[in-house]
């Protein structure tokens, strides 16, 4: 499936970015959530709340993208 390979590939940016600098990574994704009174777990990225896989996914990869062109 083509979401399914979309995920996987989001996951690897992801990963790659936390072995870049795994403190700031943490830092980053901690001071995002908040607590949802629905289902737990939300992330806020850039004044848009997420609380799916692929939203978050997106936002994270959004937010390292950024990360990484500042510190280039």
């Amino acid at each position: 499936m083509a979401s399914h390979r979309y995920d996987e590939e989001q996951m690897e940016i992801i990963d790659t970015i936390a072995e870049i600098d795994q403190k700031a990574f943490w830092k980053v994704v901690n001071s995002k959530c908040t607590k949802s009174k629905q289902k737990g777990r939300e992330l806020d990225f850039d004044g848009k709340r997420e609380t799916t896989i692929d939203g978050v996914l997106r936002g994270l990869n959004s937010h390292f993208k950024r990360f990484i062109l500042v510190r280039r």
